[in-house]
């Protein structure tokens, strides 16, 4: 039986350009390569975007401490994230109280969803970036395919296989911002639809 393809992702192209930008002095040497004009607005289920990214195997994969890694955005806080996991549970202000409060009569009727409504920004690696002394082979990466208009499709890796996922050399996509939104799931098995919207 063959494998079942993985679908790809309808995105919005967004393009966002300053004329004063084009003065800027760009050194690819130093990882300040000159920015391509857009970018991408797309969402992804939270688990699997946790699997492209490997935000939550990085303590641990090849000894390297997260706050040392060059792939993520900051060293990992992790009350922080804890404050976000309550925050997506229960909502406010059921988040912020502690166990006797919630416990008291008419307290349940503080519950609320905990939307996160803003986007976590990722960098989807080209073809031949290298991260950790290793090039991304063609079978990690993720494909963007433009359309007309302002449409375009996100096309995953074709061995994507859901949070369990591993590549085999190097994670297609890097955070820029909204890591502790992804490590508040790291321990949270949510039931239900839970997407993150992504650039």
């Amino acid at each position: 039986m063959s494998k079942k393809s993985v679908p790809p992702i309808m995105a919005l192209k967004v393009r966002q350009w300053l004329s004063s930008w084009d003065q800027v002095e760009y050194n690819p040497k130093e990882r300040q390569a000159k920015p391509e004009p857009s970018f991408y607005l797309f969402t992804l289920p939270a688990q699997d975007l946790k699997a492209l990214t490997g935000v939550y195997r990085r303590s641990t994969r090849g000894g390297q401490p997260r706050v040392k890694d060059p792939n993520v955005q900051r060293g990992h806080q992790e009350e922080r994230s804890e404050a976000i996991r309550e925050f997506v549970k229960y909502g406010f202000p059921w988040c912020e109280m502690g166990e006797a409060k919630r416990k008291m009569p008419g307290a349940s009727s503080l519950r609320k969803p905990g939307w996160l409504p803003t986007a976590i920004l990722v960098n989807i690696l080209e073809p031949g970036a290298l991260r950790n002394g290793k090039t991304i082979p063609a079978n990690d990466l993720i494909n963007v395919h433009d359309q007309d208009g302002n449409l375009a499709t996100i096309h995953l890796p074709a061995s994507f296989s859901g949070p369990n996922w591993e590549p085999s050399q190097v994670f297609p996509l890097e955070v820029i911002d909204g890591q502790h939104r992804l490590w508040a799931f790291e321990r949270f098995n949510a039931k239900g639809d839970l997407y993150s919207g992504d650039t």
